[in-house]
């Protein structure tokens, strides 16, 4: 007897949608660059406010400093 081979010929486009948009080195790169950009927009704003906390704190001993 011979075995008999099942050839499945059905197609889901979603499947391969999702398979193409994963697969995307287009979206690799820009997930990438989101992910740098944002990164530095993260420091950039952590800079400003240690910077905004030294010069208020610099003030305060300043004023500490008159009233005393």
């Amino acid at each position: 007897m011979k075995e008999e081979k099942k050839i499945d010929f059905e197609f889901n486009v979603n499947k391969q949608l999702q398979e193409q948009i994963k697969n995307s080195k287009y979206l690799k790169y820009g997930a990438t660059a989101l992910i740098a950009v944002g990164g530095i927009l993260a420091v950039g704003f952590a800079f400003k406010i240690f910077n905004y906390a030294i010069l208020n704190l610099k003030e305060l001993s300043h004023t500490i400093k008159r009233k005393g």
